[in-house]
């Protein structure tokens, strides 16, 4: 205790005690704020476990097991350090960390697929910007032994040859196959695609290399990127099968530019055997496609004139106004100029087409075969492309109307076909209701008209899109208000028993399509009449080339 009054301190024993205790406890807490707000000092140095490891193996069969490197720092401060090596065949995880002075593992592993017996040699280097001691090596050594058994050794795992479309072959590539193990390889090669052959197909080896001949058929192939997998077996090998891969690419051939000329509206015009002239547009996107679906606007449209050029003006217009569809879903597009005049409903394909004796009238299905299937398609074939030939078919009011009764006429030429507002008979059916139907309501005289009888088997094969507008109902775009469609009894016959209105018809057209089991979608679009405008023909272009592009899938 302290006591007053005197010039001496006097401290009795329990006080310094307790000054003591006090005393400590701060110095305590203030060395231990010191250590939790100030970093660790100093330089930081690497520190590891070896400086070489050893894996052993036996060729063709497994991997060795992983080994473990550890690192650590054994300076201050914090060591941040990666780690990298120089082969192919060994790998590092992880490859990065950081440590103050805990150990961090690295695990080395060694994949010995496709090496051969011997020795071989790696260097992992482990580095730190600030250490003391950076970088340090470590060696890494792999004795593979020959195996007992025979293992499969090749030249190469992949190949890739070039040609050009319609042009000759790539020259031979050469695979090499040999036993890096013991006994004998007894070994065999396969493919599996029909572009691509082998030669010779099996074979034995000690050690020695034995040659296969590894040969391109691009005959009948478009431009585009190709691709095959060779395999490699041996029913007795370490490390069988193993597989090469095998790519192919087709450049497009200068054909295509000189014959169809892409990205541009082509005028084919009359010859001998046809005098209609029709357009063609070759999208550019459509160049390196494997195989070509030609879509097909039968005609220019429903306007009546004596004079050709009439048509000839409107069939280019027609492609061209399709131009952006034919890239945008890579399918050529063609339309014929077909006339149409005040006595003879030629658009509509009207039963007196296939009397009349006037040729340019005559049969205008048969010309547009020969526009389609005689002069286009042989010559994108030409060209070395690969096309379907059966055509994407589509058409709206009487265009509609003539790729209807085209598909029924020839449905073996036809894959799929989109019918917008358009005149639904004729039916694929001889009689409806006990009535007998004549086309163009249906098809009982239709092979006394033709000469064929109607391949319903076939027809129930095209995929049909039918659609119409909601308020489609005006007289004058009623086939059944006009003379020169129908007759008199056909028009009473359809209103009866197909509907009243275009709506009901069409929808009519596509129910019995359905019932009998052809493949058939039907849209109603609200609200719209049959006059295009922009929106419209957006709306309905949309619908019809995703339709037809769906059916190709």
């Amino acid at each position: 205790m302290i006591t007053a009054g005197s010039s001496i301190l006097r401290w009795d024993n329990g006080m310094m005690k307790k000054l003591l205790v006090a005393l400590s406890i701060v110095i305590a807490v203030a060395v231990g704020c010191a250590q939790q707000g100030s970093p660790v000092s100093g330089t930081p140095t690497i520190s590891y476990g070896s400086s070489s490891y050893t894996f052993t193996a036996t060729a063709g069969g497994s991997n060795p097991s992983p080994q473990m490197l550890e690192i650590w720092n054994s300076g201050g401060g914090i060591l941040s350090w990666s780690v990298s090596h120089d082969v192919n065949w060994l790998t590092l995880n992880p490859i990065t960390g950081s440590s103050a002075d805990e150990h961090a593992s690295v695990t080395i592993s060694v994949d010995i697929s496709g090496m051969s017996a011997g020795s071989y040699t790696a260097a992992i280097t482990i580095s730190s910007p600030g250490a003391t001691n950076t970088a340090q090596v470590v060696s890494v050594s792999l004795a593979i032994d020959e195996s007992d058994s025979p293992t499969i050794s090749y030249s190469s795992s992949s190949y890739t040859f070039t040609a050009t479309a319609g042009g000759s072959n790539p020259a031979n590539q050469t695979l090499e196959i040999w036993n890096s193990g013991g006994d004998i390889l007894n070994w065999s090669v396969s493919h599996d695609v029909d572009w691509l052959n082998l030669s010779p197909t099996s074979g034995s080896s000690t050690d020695e290399g034995i040659s296969v001949a590894i040969s391109v058929e691009i005959s009948g192939m478009s431009a585009g990127s190709y691709s095959a997998i060779i395999t490699v077996s041996a029913p007795d090998a370490t490390n069988t099968p193993q597989t090469v891969s095998v790519g192919l690419t087709i450049d497009p051939s200068p054909l295509v530019e000189e014959f169809l000329k892409p990205g541009r509206v082509v005028e084919h015009p009359p010859t001998d055997d046809n005098p209609y002239t029709f357009y063609s547009y070759f999208p550019r996107s459509a160049t390196t496609s494997k195989e070509i679906w030609l879509c097909v606007w039968p005609h220019d449209g429903g306007e009546k004139s004596e004079d050709y050029s009439v048509h000839i003006t409107q069939a280019a217009h027609r492609v061209r106004s399709l131009t952006t569809y034919a890239e945008d879903f890579r399918m050529p597009i063609l339309v014929a100029a077909i006339p149409n005049v005040p006595h003879l409903y030629v658009h509509s394909l009207h039963p007196g087409t296939f009397t009349t004796t006037e040729e340019m009238l005559r049969r205008p299905d048969l010309k547009l075969i020969d526009a389609v299937w005689s002069q286009y398609i042989p010559l994108m074939q030409t060209a070395g492309l690969t096309v379907n030939e059966r055509v994407l078919m589509l058409g709206y009011s009487s265009v509609g109307t003539f790729a209807h009764r085209f598909t029924m006429l020839h449905p073996d030429r036809v894959h799929a076909v989109w019918l917008g507002g358009e005149s639904p008979a004729p039916l694929p059916t001889a009689e409806l209701y006990e009535q007998p139907l004549d086309y163009p309501l249906g098809i009982r005289n239709l092979e006394a008209l033709t000469g064929k009888p109607f391949d319903l088997e076939t027809y129930m094969t095209v995929r049909h899109f039918i659609c119409v507008g909601e308020n489609d109902v005006k007289p004058e775009n009623d086939a059944t208000t006009y003379t020169d469609i129908f007759t008199e009894e056909q028009r009473l016959f359809i209103r009866s028993y197909f509907g009243a209105t275009n709506p009901e018809r069409i929808r009519f057209f596509y129910e019995y399509l359905v019932s009998v089991g052809v493949p058939a979608e039907f849209r109603l679009y609200e609200g719209m009449e049959h006059v295009w405008t922009p929106q419209v023909f957006t709306m309905l272009f949309d619908d019809a080339f995703g339709f037809l592009a769906r059916s190709t899938g």
